[in-house]
């Protein structure tokens, strides 16, 4: 995720951030690198993000567990939803839509124009504990793009977060589930 924002809470404030900047900054705290050279940080600091527990359809709090800054050769999925809004992701990275009123994960890269995007933009504007609300965008625009690196982080509980308000799957998470279960549909 390059240029998106999400809500975290440090203390008692929301703050808008870049997913690239808050992963930036834990690494100058220290880091290991993976086997795939992907630089990992550890949470020094207790910092929350919105994710989405899809058993009790409600957003919620979640701590920040580490941050990654992941270095990729392939090309990037930019994905644009009907209200202009936009996300750069890999092409593995699971959002969240809605399929004929089922919500499931689909990789970035089988998405299409028209299918629908489970969202959170009211957080964005009125980052509240009480708003709770999601609601459906359609995907307007798909476009291939590139980069060097794109920013991640691993949270805890629902295993999941807002970037730029679409509800995307922990990344690391994703493929560590890949590696050994195969293509994950959903929260288990």
């Amino acid at each position: 995720f390059l240029t998106t924002l999400l809500i975290i809470k440090v203390r008692k404030w929301n703050k808008k951030i870049k997913i690239k900047d808050l992963v930036e900054e834990q690494l100058k705290r220290g880091y290991f690198v993976d086997k795939n050279g992907n630089k990992i940080a550890k949470s020094t600091i207790t910092k929350k993000t919105r994710s989405y527990n899809i058993r009790q359809n409600k957003i919620e709090n979640s701590n920040i567990i580490n941050y990654v800054k992941i270095p990729v050769k392939e090309t990037l999925v930019k994905i644009i939803d009907e209200t202009g809004i936009e996300l750069i992701t890999t092409k593995n990275t699971p959002l969240l839509t809605d399929k004929k009123g089922n919500k499931i994960y689909i990789k970035a890269e089988k998405l299409k124009v028209g299918d629908c995007l489970i969202t959170a933009r009211k957080i964005f504007n009125t980052p509240t504990k009480t708003n709770n609300e999601t609601q459906l965008c359609k995907i307007k625009i798909i476009k291939k793009v590139k980069d060097n690196f794109v920013y991640d982080f691993t949270v805890q509980k629902n295993h999941n977060f807002f970037a730029n308000g679409f509800l995307v799957h922990n990344t690391l998470l994703v493929m560590y589930r890949l590696t050994r279960q195969g293509n994950p549909s959903g929260e288990r």
